[in-house]
Parts: C-alpha cells; sequence; structure tokens
C-alpha cells in the first residue's frame, strides 16, 4: 500500500495542471469580444487597468458576468501506439463581478474574477499509458501495463479554480495623470481523482484515489493612467508575485482498505505581470486598443524537472493585443480583436493532460446599451493553439481547443 500512495502522488503532478500558474487574460466578455483591455476605461477596469476607473461618470456601477467555454486537451501516446488521449467538457460558469464608485477625482472599486480554471476534465480508457510505463520502471508496481486496456487507472480526472478578490482605489493626481493600489487575495482549489484496479490478471482490487487542495495567498497591484492627448489613454498596471500556501486531503481505497492523509502543507506561485496599454479614438465612433502583458513565470526558480514533477523553471510569458469598438448607433457597439500569447512551459514542464500553447485568440462581440445605464456585453472567441511535439516525451504531439462566449450586464445604480 505505502508503495501504491508513493506512484499515486507521482501519478497527482502528472495529471494536475501544476502548482506555477499563469494568466488566461479572458476574465470578462469585454475582453473575449476585444482581446485588448489593458487601457480600459470601462468598468472592467477594475481588473485590467485600474487607474482608468476615474474616468467614468460619478455614480455606482454594478457589473456581474459569466464566461463559458467548450475545452478540449489531446495528446499521441507512443506507449500505446501513438493512439490519441483525449478529454473535453463544457465550463458553464466562470462568474464575474467589479462594484466601483466614482466621485469627482477618485473612484473605490471590488471585485472577484476566476483567474484560471473552472471546469474539470475527465480521461478515460488507459488514459495514463505512457505515464504509467515510466512508472513500471521506477517502481516496479505489479499490475501497472503499458498496453490499451492494461493500465492501471482506466479512469482519470482532474479540475481546479484560481479566484482572485480584489478592493482598491484610484485618484486623479492631475487632468493627465491618475494613480491606482490595492491588494488581491488569491483562492485556489483543486480535485484530482483516479480509479482504475491493481493486479488485473491477479484477482483485481479497485482503486479509487482522490486528493483535494485548497490555498490562499495575498498579492497587491499598482497602477497608472495617462492621457498625454485628446482621444488618447494609456494604461500601466503590474501586480505583485503571490505564494500561495494551504493544505492538501488524499484518500485510497484498495479493495476493502481505505488510507487517508490529511492536512499535509501545499504551495502554489502566482507570477508578478506588467500590464501596458494604449487606447486611441480614430474618430468619433470607433476606438482601437493595443495591449502588451508580460508574465515574470520565469522570476521563480524550481530547478530542472526531475521523476514527473511539474515544478521546473519556467520561461516568461508575452501577449499581444490588438482590437477595435466601433459606434454602429446609439444602442450598438460593435466589437473585435486579436490575440498572440506564448506559453511559459518549457519542455520540462509540458504535461500532456494539461498542455501549455502558444495560440493565436480572435474575439468578436458587441455592447448593446438597452437602455439608459445599462449595458449588456456579448463576446466570443477562438482560441487556435499552435500544436507542439515534445522529445523528451517520446515526440508526444499536444493539442488543445477552447471556443469561449460570455455575457454581461453593467448598471448605473446611481
Amino acid at each position: 500500500m505505502k508503495k501504491l500512495l508513493v506512484v499515486l502522488a507521482v501519478l497527482v503532478s502528472v495529471l494536475m495542471v501544476g502548482t506555477a500558474f499563469a494568466y488566461n487574460l479572458s476574465y470578462s466578455p469585454e475582453f473575449i469580444r476585444t482581446q485588448s483591455r489593458n487601457a480600459s476605461t470601462d468598468v472592467d477596469a477594475a481588473i485590467y487597468n485600474p487607474a482608468g476607473l476615474v474616468m467614468l461618470q460619478n455614480g455606482l456601477y454594478i457589473n456581474v458576468a459569466n464566461n463559458m467555454a467548450y475545452i478540449k486537451y489531446s495528446h499521441t501516446d507512443p506507449v500505446q501506439g501513438n493512439k490519441e488521449v483525449s478529454a473535453d467538457t463544457i465550463s458553464w460558469l466562470t462568474p464575474d463581478f467589479n462594484i466601483v464608485y466614482k466621485q469627482d477625482k477618485w473612484a473605490a472599486f471590488v471585485n472577484m474574477f476566476v483567474i484560471d480554471g473552472g471546469a474539470a476534465l475527465e480521461y478515460k480508457g488507459s488514459p495514463l499509458g505512457f505515464a504509467s510505463s515510466q512508472l513500471v520502471d521506477e517502481y516496479g508496481l505489479v499490475g501497472i501495463g503499458t498496453g490499451a486496456g492494461q493500465g492501471l487507472i482506466d479512469k482519470a480526472s482532474s479540475g481546479y479554480g484560481l479566484l482572485a478578490f480584489s478592493y482598491g482605489a484610484s485618484y486623479a493626481l492631475t487632468d493627465m495623470v491618475a494613480f491606482s493600489a490595492g491588494l488581491r487575495n488569491f483562492y485556489y482549489f483543486g480535485e484530482t481523482k483516479y480509479h482504475g484496479y491493481v493486479n488485473p490478471g491477479l484477482g483485481a482490487l479497485e482503486l479509487n484515489y482522490k486528493e483535494n487542495l485548497s490555498a490562499w495567498g495575498t498579492g497587491g497591484f499598482i497602477g497608472l493612467n495617462i492621457t498625454p492627448m485628446k482621444d488618447m489613454n494609456i494604461g500601466i498596471s503590474y501586480q505583485t508575485a503571490a505564494v500561495l500556501y494551504g493544505t492538501a486531503e488524499t484518500k485510497t481505497t484498495l479493495g476493502t482498505t481505505t488510507k487517508s492523509e490529511d492536512g499535509y502543507a501545499d504551495e502554489a506561485s502566482l507570477p508578478a505581470y506588467l500590464a501596458l496599454g494604449v487606447g486611441y479614438n480614430v474618430m468619433p465612433e470607433l476606438n482601437v486598443q493595443l495591449s502588451y502583458t508580460l508574465t515574470f513565470e520565469g522570476e521563480r526558480k524550481w530547478g530542472k524537472d526531475t521523476e514527473y514533477t511539474i515544478n521546473a523553471d519556467r520561461k516568461n510569458t508575452h501577449a499581444i493585443g490588438l482590437g477595435a469598438e466601433y459606434k454602429v448607433n446609439d444602442m450598438i457597439k460593435a466589437s473585435g480583436g486579436v490575440l498572440y500569447s506564448t506559453t511559459g512551459d518549457t519542455d520540462d514542464t509540458q504535461n500532456p493532460y494539461s498542455p501549455g500553447l502558444d495560440k493565436v485568440a480572435i474575439g468578436v462581440g458587441a455592447a448593446i446599451t438597452a437602455m439608459p445605464g445599462l449595458t449588456i456585453d456579448l463576446g466570443l472567441v477562438d482560441n487556435i493553439f499552435l500544436s507542439q511535439k515534445v522529445k523528451d516525451l517520446g515526440d508526444t504531439e499536444l493539442k488543445k481547443t477552447i471556443w469561449g462566449w460570455g455575457i454581461g450586464v453593467t448598471y448605473k445604480a446611481m
């Protein structure tokens, strides 16, 4: 049983997305439809450009939204004759909200949004073929086969979420420059489950394994909003790194024997980032916005990947977005945008069950003013991920598909 627990602990690190998180940036329908929000002066600036909130009219603003997605991960498994191993799901609930109060030169806000995760993926049919075959060599555990239908695990699932809770304020220092600062609390939760059999040819014992993790951490942010000339707006925002600390609980059942372990320490890392944006009114009806986000994923040094852990050194990521909004009439503002972003994963950190890939995202949508003070945002995005072969994993090919859509409502209460 002890040897089995060691194997399962290693498998968790193989399946889980890891504890060195990134930012997916797609936190709101406004971002989905434009792919560029770093110079935002709308209510969602509370997420992307807090100093830009001073550009709002005086009043209380309440914004609620939900972002949804179809997600599919897949990879070829060289141990199983390059069989494609895949899992897909629909994430129906990834909410965010912003509450902003603006008065003259200052604004205060609170918000919540999902930085990453929000869905669980389940792999079926001997999904851990290549991982299991390596563990046979490492631990010699009878019952781990390398062919289809012989694996220790016939079902594996993993899901997690990383939430941000922010509170801060912005103040207009001059007519040209505004400053913002605040704190963000982060909450991470995750669950990994396995089902399978040990000794399949010798009177199999059913195996069930579950691990639950949770962790909290805090970071800070500062920012500037600069209006150097009429019709131009520049947003600058920096968020500090944060380390999340928490606990993990495991439960393993093999046949009629159950072993639980409660409360061992767990740690997750969230990197710092710098966000820059420029917005310009080309004409009264047309606004164009360019955004660049640099995430310092390579800042924290883990060392080189060893024995299936994915907490190896990563590299900094870059995201460049270009979006446009066109006012069709007093009711409808159409929008579209494109984003190119790189992954922080190297060959040492790639996880076939949650691949990190470069992508091009194309978003479209609209903001509809249903009545004075009430705006509805609609967005749709196709994330086109660039497949990658990883030599260190036997030339396995990693693929990823994500379609996203969102709807949000903003109400000016006073």
